[in-house]
């Protein structure tokens, strides 16, 4: 069974918003007077690639309005 392209062109979109929110999560959330317990969290937030589709979703839902 192949895959249309149009889904090809979505993963590629989801995976690209991916590595954008990454990146400004990393540089945005973290500072030096943050808590430990909240450096603790974000990190594990970031490690787990599945917690991207609701940022994602909120983002593309916004664009509409």
């Amino acid at each position: 069974m192949s895959v249309p392209s149009n889904s090809l062109n979505f993963l590629e979109y989801l995976q690209n918003y991916s590595k954008n929110f990454e990146s400004f999560y990393n540089k945005s959330s973290i500072t030096n007077n943050s808590p430990s317990s909240l450096k603790e969290s974000i990190s594990y937030i970031n490690a787990s690639g599945g917690k991207r589709i609701r940022p994602f979703l909120v983002t593309e839902c916004s664009s509409l309005f």
